[in-house]
């Protein structure tokens, strides 16, 4: 749930800054490589690899919470239609354009300044990279839950998954299997996966995705944010596998 509001706190938040006594949204510049855009996609990623190991219900309630920013976005382009005309004209009302755009959106500081044409534009610019990755979000919302109301779909956890959670069972001292004995520990805790592809999976953990090998090393966001889901019981190791998402995540970031 963390993920999913930071997510939609971001996507829902205008930055208004000032420069030489103009208000300025230029960090939002479609012609710029914004940190703005880098921090959106990294968001977004966590959010979806969270939603992954949700409920129906909640994922519901996360699509009716989109919907409703949706629809903020949607009175925005109403409101914004026409205002470069109005602006070059003089007749913008700049007092209730600035109310409009607190009222849709979350501004966390509004400092004095003139309204500028760049002002205008690049809050087009500012408002259709939140809507980009709103919209991406809810069409990836939706196709997860189309996949749980799938008969045909299986829940179950892939390979790679399945390798992290026995490697944090391990590292967590709740198991210390030898490879022997792999079969009867996914029978133990009812996976359907191949004991020894698991087991070449898990031998991949933290090797990197060098090419050296055809599996692909497994810790990766998505896999540790549903593993964390799946440890659950067992806070020892849950703990570890929360440790090695948040490093993730910084690496990510870098």
């Amino acid at each position: 749930m963390k993920k999913f509001k930071a997510f939609i706190e971001k996507v829902n938040t205008i930055e208004i800054r000032t420069i030489n006594g103009a208000l300025d949204l230029s960090h939002y510049s479609e012609s710029s490589d914004t940190a703005e855009d880098v921090e959106l996609k990294r968001l977004q990623l966590l959010a979806l690899t969270d939603m992954l190991c949700l409920d129906k219900a909640i994922i519901l309630q996360h699509l009716n919470r989109l919907e409703q920013v949706r629809e903020s976005f949607d009175k925005f382009w109403k409101i914004y239609e026409g205002k470069t005309g109005e602006f070059s004209n003089g007749t913008l009302d700049e007092a209730l354009f600035i109310v409009q755009i607190k009222h849709l959106f979350i501004v966390p500081r509004y400092p004095n300044g003139q309204i500028t044409l760049d002002f205008i534009l690049n809050l087009h610019d500012a408002v259709t990279l939140k809507s980009a990755y709103l919209l991406g979000f809810l069409d990836q919302a939706k196709k997860t839950l189309a996949r749980s109301n799938s008969k045909k779909t299986s829940n179950d956890p892939t390979t790679g998954q399945v390798a992290l959670f026995f490697y944090y069972l391990i590292e967590g001292k709740v198991e210390s299997p030898v490879k022997s004995e792999w079969e009867a520990l996914l029978k133990k805790y009812k996976f359907k996966n191949s004991y020894l592809n698991v087991y070449l999976h898990y031998c991949r953990i933290g090797k990197g995705n060098d090419g050296k090998g055809k599996i692909p090393d497994p810790m990766n966001l998505k896999n540790l944010s549903i593993i964390s889901c799946l440890l659950k019981k067992y806070p020892a190791a849950k703990k570890l596998a929360e440790k090695d998402y948040y490093q993730k995540d910084r690496e990510f970031q870098e």
